[in-house]
């Protein structure tokens, strides 16, 4: 063994031993944090909860498309997600223009349009800059306020537009909970100084004792690099690389944390947020097809490798464009296997991803138009699977606004009014169609103290160089 085969070995070692004793701190916390919240509360609860009602799982798989999840299940690739469709059931999750994924996910967590909660692009402006769009800009409450409000207890990891952290009956880490840069030492913290960026989590003192399970690419180990290779061939290709493996080790950092939280305080509602599927159809599509056409002779136009690359690399990077979906894969194989028999488990994409063979021009982010050959697509996923779901059903086409209805309903818990969107009832079992949980006129008065000007941080001129690299602004 050399050297750095024995540093790599050591770090490994290292990193094991770190997670394990960290996942150990976060159960004590946890419990810490279970009783405290139960003692400070949320507002007055309006109802107990129900324990004959199924918890609910709601896995945000950003940019899945059925053209992968298709092809892929056909290959075995994708065992998990191919037993909720046989299990469950699977259809089309129609979008909304303009596809943007700030929007798009206040969308399906609201059940609102984006002229009422007030997400509408990536960005607004703040002193002449762009700066990201920030949760005290959310209109209308999401799922997790409208549940807290309930009495429901819940958990959520990752999604778009939830920093500053807000108060639930539950734990929240934002999405910068996993930082966007390191410290001049290489430290995983959100900027020089990190520890001062407030409210990353609910309750904030959680970020102390997740912070010792966040990954970050320098320190991905063997095993993550076997699972999807974001270090080698795939890192050499320009920015691309570090920005995918930047985006999976923060997918590896929010399972993580997932798997620590979620089983200590089993939680009525609980959702994350995965975004590798999206991330490397931006990036990799074009070596997917070309991969497509060594392997099946499909035609495209791609029939030579994309970027200058040699045929042997483009060819890997085709095969780990694959990798990154099985990986979601078998995340998600994780999350049914902390399911009870009490769970029903949502799968959805805010939209999907594939070819623009019209060459049409697109509204790809602020202000940005362009005749991309593959991008966002209208058609994304939707499965459901566990308590309550009618088994092998194909569902007609819903609509994001779907969402937040429904899942109130799966709980037992009244939708409101003015969400223009409707319950999914053909997903359930026929003795569970039919009911009536009632309306409430609107949830709207659970914000208050809203904002017209986003927070601004130190991180956010990382964001903007992520938002940059995607496409999404200038």
């Amino acid at each position: 063994m050399n050297s750095r085969d024995l540093d790599s070995s050591i770090l490994s070692r290292w990193m094991i031993h770190r997670e394990s004793r960290a996942r150990a701190s976060v159960v004590w916390m946890l419990a810490w944090c279970v009783a405290w919240i139960s003692l400070a509360g949320c507002e007055s609860p309006q109802k107990e909860s129900d324990s004959s009602s199924p918890r609910v799982i709601l896995v945000a798989l950003d940019g899945a498309t059925w053209t992968v999840l298709d092809r892929l299940m056909g290959d075995g690739k994708l065992p998990n997600l191919a037993r909720m469709k046989v299990e469950g059931a699977a259809g089309t999750l129609r979008s909304e223009e303009p596809i943007f994924s700030p929007v798009l996910w206040t969308t399906i967590a609201t059940g609102k349009t984006p002229a009422e909660h007030g997400i509408e692009s990536f960005t607004v402006p703040v002193d002449g800059e762009p700066t990201p769009v920030t949760s005290n800009l959310v209109r209308t409450p999401r799922l997790w306020e409208i549940l807290s409000s309930r009495n429901r207890s819940v958990g959520v990891i990752g999604w778009w537009t939830t920093w500053p952290a807000t108060r639930v009956q539950g734990f929240l880490c934002s999405e910068r909970t996993w930082p966007l840069a390191l410290s001049k030492h290489g430290m995983p913290t959100t900027s020089e100084g990190a520890s001062t960026l407030s409210w990353r989590t609910w309750p904030e003192n959680l970020m102390e004792t997740v912070e010792p399970l966040i990954v970050i690419r320098d320190n991905l180990t063997a095993s993550h690099i076997a699972e999807v290779d974001v270090r080698g061939t795939l890192g050499t290709v320009g920015s691309r690389g570090p920005c995918v493996a930047d985006v999976y080790a923060k997918d590896i950092t929010f399972m993580a944390v997932a798997e620590s939280l979620y089983p200590a305080v089993r939680p009525d509602f609980f959702t994350i947020y995965l975004e590798i599927t999206d991330v490397m159809a931006h990036y990799f599509w074009e070596y997917w097809r070309y991969h497509r056409f060594l392997r099946y002779s499909e035609p495209t136009e791609f029939d030579s490798p994309p970027q200058e690359q040699d045929a042997e690399t483009a060819a890997y990077i085709g095969e780990n464009f694959e990798r990154g979906y099985e990986y979601a894969d078998r995340a998600i194989g994780r999350i049914l296997a902390m399911a009870d028999d009490s769970t029903l488990v949502m799968v959805v994409s805010d939209h999907g991803y594939g070819e623009n063979t019209e060459r049409a021009r697109l509204h790809i982010g602020d202000g940005i138009y362009a005749r991309n050959s593959h991008w966002h697509l209208l058609d994304g996923v939707l499965l459901a699977w566990g308590r309550g779901v009618a088994k092998g059903v194909e569902l007609e086409p819903a609509s994001v606004l779907d969402i937040a209805p429904t899942v109130l309903y799966a709980m037992g818990e009244p939708s409101g009014a003015d969400m223009p969107g409707r319950i999914l009832t053909d997903l359930f079992e026929d003795s569970l169609r039919g009911r009536d949980f009632g309306t409430v006129s609107s949830y709207d008065s659970l914000v208050t103290g809203g904002s017209q000007q986003a927070v601004t941080s130190d991180e956010d001129e990382s964001y903007r160089e992520l938002l940059r690299s995607l496409g999404y602004i200038n």
